[in-house]
């Protein structure tokens, strides 16, 4: 191997992986592994942006929770029905909620009170003047009792 051609390697090597204190996760990335720690992630609203999000931080490794205010919904993911059509959805819940990394509520309940991240995937429909309304925004502080 050429001298250029190694130094492009162990670039490309270096750019894979990600700084963390605690490894737990390893992922192949072109030649070499990409190694992160695990997280505790909490997702607000799942609907299509965020039931999509969470299940796949969650196919990744990540413990994620997904909470909804509407309790048919919270219900209807439980028992494994999607209400949103993308391709391989189901089974990645499916298989996520079997390895408990995926979880539904209506609220934030112990352990994800103290999550390392939180995610708010709410609907902003259009005010008349054309201002995003971030009024569904505001509904996820109560079901999170962090304020």
């Amino acid at each position: 191997m050429s001298r250029r051609r190694a130094k492009f390697e162990t670039r490309r090597k270096a750019s894979c992986a990600t700084p963390a204190t605690r490894l737990r996760f390893t992922v192949k990335c072109g030649r070499g592994y990409a190694k992160w720690e695990t997280m505790r992630l909490v997702v607000f609203g799942a609907g299509y942006v965020g039931l999509v999000t969470g299940t796949g931080l969650s196919d990744l490794g990540h413990e994620v929770l997904l909470v909804d205010i509407d309790p048919e919904r919270v219900a209807l993911l439980e028992s494994g029905k999607i209400p949103i059509y993308e391709p391989r959805l189901a089974d990645l819940v499916r298989r996520n909620q079997r390895s408990k990394r995926l979880a539904f509520a209506t609220k934030v309940a112990p352990p994800f009170d103290e999550a390392d991240a939180y995610f708010i995937a709410v609907g902003t429909p259009s005010k008349p003047d054309g201002a995003a309304a971030v009024s569904y925004t505001h509904l996820t502080l109560p079901t999170s009792d962090l304020v």
